[in-house]
């Protein structure tokens, strides 16, 4: 009985593992947007990767796929991941004491057609953008003090902030078009071979340096989006938790994100294990 139970688990985890239901969320470029909780301050950053996977409708406006601003109703940029208006993504950060812009733009374009990853870096002195896991643009920028403060992350606008001087509140703004998946931050600058290595699998919520990481996997019909992180950074649908038109919609997402590395060593070795025990259980002497 006890090697039925055993294979059974191990079935279980590889099937969980590997047929998982994924979500996406649909943002319709006028109102969606999502409100993430900056626990404990963990979201505002000095180095940083801000990583999402982004399927942008077309559009002429620039979309705001991550946005971070230190204080609600203010133009002080943290740090910004989006789509502008030529379909390009670009990475963003604005120094505090100058208050100075710095963005650096992909060189290929984001579409409706297919997935494409964007990860976005800043290490103290150089900001890089990735698409598809591998380095697309650089520039210098030397040490910066970056704005801080505790204001909240949002996915798909940045309407709650004065940014460019519109009043605050005003939709649509920067709101983003399209699908986002997969949207993790870190406070550390992730190296080329991390991002090229993870940038399509699954990884641990205890991950050195990650403080956020929300896969949209949630039930279809829930209005919160969890933080795989463990830092609580927990988001709501919209401006409340209950159903509304400024909801982004759960729909079925297509991307291929395999389970990390040490998730298949461990189904491997458990199956391996099972298998040996049944060889010398049935093997006489």
């Amino acid at each position: 009985m006890r090697k039925f139970i055993l294979f059974g688990i191990f079935f279980c985890l590889f099937v969980s593992q590997t047929f998982a239901v994924n979500y996406a969320l649909s943002f319709d470029g006028y109102d969606d947007f999502v409100e993430i909780l900056n626990n404990n301050n963990s979201l505002s950053l000095t180095a940083m990767t801000v990583e999402a996977w982004v399927k942008a409708s077309p559009g002429g406006s620039v979309g705001r796929v991550v946005y971070k601003n230190a204080a609600r109703t203010g133009n002080s940029d943290n740090y910004t991941l989006n789509v502008g208006n030529n379909s390009a993504p670009y990475f963003h950060i604005e120094e505090a004491v100058g208050d100075r812009d710095y963005s650096v733009t992909s060189t290929v374009s984001a579409t409706s057609t297919q997935w494409m990853h964007i990860a976005g870096v800043y290490d103290g002195n150089q900001m890089r953008i990735y698409i598809n896991g591998m380095l697309d643009n650089t520039i210098t920028i030397g040490s910066q003090a970056l704005y801080q403060g505790a204001e909240n992350l949002f996915l798909g606008t940045d309407r709650f902030s004065n940014h460019g001087g519109y009043p605050v509140g005003q939709i649509p703004r920067n709101s983003y078009s399209g699908l986002i998946d997969e949207v993790r931050i870190w406070n550390i600058a992730r190296t080329d071979q991390q991002i090229a290595e993870n940038y399509n699998k699954t990884i641990s919520g205890t991950t050195t340096g990650l403080v956020g990481y929300w896969n949209f996997d949630e039930a279809l019909d829930s209005q919160t989006v969890l933080d795989l992180s463990g830092n609580n950074n927990h988001g709501v649908l919209g401006l409340s938790t209950l159903s509304a038109a400024d909801d982004p919609a759960r729909v079925l997402s297509d991307i291929t994100i395999v389970p990390e590395a040490s998730t298949w060593v461990f189904l491997l070795f458990g199956l391996y294990a099972f298998m040996m025990q049944k060889r010398y259980k049935n093997h006489k002497f």
